[in-house]
């Protein structure tokens, strides 16, 4: 028998509610040479007999007890029998358009891809829909993939199922949560830069927010912030707001509609390009300066002990400007003055990755590792910080942290290299003069 070109590989887990319209949107394909597996992982529920209701041979039902974590162990067994040449991807809560499999496809015609994504599409349960840009072809958009934060959604991925380096790729089972992050990083990263990666900017697939979220929250900063903005627009495209009534779940909702008008996937993509050109044009021109006024607003709240004043700024701040370390810097010092110890941690580690030579920010991360009983990283911190960029503030931090530890010769040093860099620096002025004083006090 001829293997099919695509394995569709559908994890699920007690969501009879909706798989059934994952596996009919699979069933709709153009491209009809594919297998599915369903792969089961301990369902519990009433799964095993919604897929009684699908006579198709290309279907595979697998049954399996429940897995760590997420299930991922059960997902390669599935993929250790796949025959297809391309693996693909659908989540029990999610659907596809007719054409996914074929607008992916032909991404791999070129044997330098080995994976390949759609545009994501983010539906809310109140049937709101969000197009979310994210091009990997680009250096710095590659780079925060790989080293911050996933906004790809599983059902937009295709990726041969071998690769010409690591042969057949499985999902890893020593992580809880992230798999399919951590796979698509090992895949992309065979080749310098994701050379082997191909995106196709249509939107090809319908990902809908997870039932277990239990946050405000959608996922990274980046994607919050451009669902956020969805909400707040008047001016959303219809084809994006597709009414959701009653006890029907947005899944069947979504599914009735395109069976009953085969023009929308058309209307649906014309809405994303309105939507996308909207939100590009709202942001343009005054978002800049609008952001510099905040935070500066930000930081001055947080001076004058309003931290939560600071804090919920830039909660806002992080919708329009995710990239702006400033941003996370202003929400770490809020945090810190707030005692939120970890969140603080959190907001300063993500200003330096964004900007690794911002002082103040290792400074703050600094005070916020000292405080929470950990000194020996707070040095480490700082120390490092130096060594990327020598600012005067950090030489008068690590000198003032010394002096309190009793290493005075170290603390001199670092408080006089501070002044050479700035000699207007008067805090590393008077820590100076305050150790020559301390040291001409000791006994001989």
């Amino acid at each position: 028998m001829t293997p099919p070109r695509f394995t569709v590989l559908l994890p699920t887990h007690n969501r009879d509610d909706v798989v059934g319209f994952a596996i009919e949107s699979v069933l709709r394909q153009s491209e009809a040479d594919f297998e599915l597996f369903v792969v089961g992982d301990g369902c519990t529920d009433a799964t095993a007999s919604v897929l009684e209701r699908y006579v198709d041979t290309r279907i595979r039902w697998f049954d399996l007890p429940k897995a760590p974590g997420f299930g991922y162990a059960n997902r390669n067994v599935a993929l250790r029998e796949a025959r297809g040449e391309l693996i693909a991807y659908i989540a029990h809560d999610d659907l596809m358009l007719a054409d996914h499999l074929s607008a992916l496809g032909e991404a791999f015609l070129d044997p330098a891809i080995e994976w390949a994504y759609s545009r994501p599409l983010w539906v809310g349960n109140d049937g709101l829909v969000v197009p979310f840009a994210v091009d990997l072809r680009k250096p710095d958009q590659f780079a925060r993939f790989m080293g911050q934060a996933n906004t790809i959604p599983a059902s937009c991925v295709m990726h041969r199922r071998d690769s010409r380096l690591a042969g057949p790729w499985f999902w890893p089972e020593d992580v809880a949560t992230e798999g399919d992050w951590t796979l698509w990083k090992a895949i992309t990263g065979q080749s310098a830069d994701g050379a082997n990666l191909a995106y196709v900017p249509m939107a090809t697939t319908l990902h809908f927010r997870a039932d277990w979220r239990r946050d405000r929250t959608w996922g990274p900063p980046p994607l919050d912030a451009w669902l956020r903005a969805a909400t707040e627009n008047a001016h959303w495209p219809a084809a994006l707001r597709v009414p959701v009534a009653g006890a029907v779940t947005p899944q069947e909702a979504f599914t009735r509609l395109m069976e009953s008008d085969p023009a929308w996937p058309a209307a649906l993509r014309a809405g994303v390009t309105e939507a996308v050109d909207d939100l590009a044009w709202s942001t343009a021109g005054t978002l800049p300066s609008v952001v510099d006024g905040l935070i500066g607003t930000a930081f001055g709240l947080a001076d004058t002990g309003s931290h939560h004043a600071a804090v919920e700024i830039t909660d806002h701040l992080l919708r329009v400007a995710p990239y702006d370390a400033r941003v996370h810097l202003a929400r770490g010092v809020g945090l810190l003055g707030q005692g939120r110890l970890s969140e603080a941690e959190m907001a300063l580690r993500s200003a330096i990755e964004l900007e690794p030579a911002l002082a103040e920010a290792h400074s703050q991360l600094s005070h916020t590792l000292a405080k929470m009983g950990n000194p020996a990283a707070a040095f480490a911190v700082v120390r490092e910080a130096i060594a990327i960029a020598p600012a005067a503030t950090l030489h008068a931090h690590l000198g003032n942290m010394l002096a309190n530890a009793d290493q005075l010769e170290d603390a001199e040093h670092h408080l006089r290299e501070a002044l050479r860099l700035d000699p207007r620096l008067t805090s590393a002025a008077h820590s100076l003069a305050a150790l020559i004083d301390r040291r001409e006090r000791q006994p001989s």
